[in-house]
């Protein structure tokens, strides 16, 4: 068996005889792959919602919604999400195509097409 605590090997006793842990069944394994912790899988939530805004802002208040896009997108930068540059990038888009949306309508609300 394997300590739970630092993976020894040959855990006979009630206490690790390499780190002095409390052993028992419940805590010792028998394959030491599974004595290590693994990493838990890199969460997206804030470049998602950062992709929501900034798609949002093409649409309603590209000045609002892209803006927020882009600070989510730069905190979630700052955290080391995979997809915030492509969140940064699509609320910057967002924001330049929110405007010319805006424009195109209130030209064609102005000039009666």
């Amino acid at each position: 068996m394997f300590c739970s605590k630092c993976g020894a090997a040959d855990q006979s006793a009630a206490f690790c005889q390499s780190c002095g842990a409390a052993l028992n069944a419940a805590e010792s394994t028998s394959h030491p792959a599974a004595a290590v912790a693994l990493p838990a899988a890199a969460s997206n939530k804030l470049s998602n919602m950062a992709w929501v805004f900034g798609i949002i802002s093409i649409f309603i208040l590209p000045y609002v919604f892209g803006t927020a896009g882009l600070v989510i997108g730069l905190v979630a930068k700052s955290k080391g999400e995979t997809r915030a540059t492509r969140a940064i990038v699509i609320s910057a888009i967002g924001i330049v195509a929110g405007f010319i949306v805006q424009a195109v309508l209130l030209n064609s609300m102005n000039t009666g097409y």
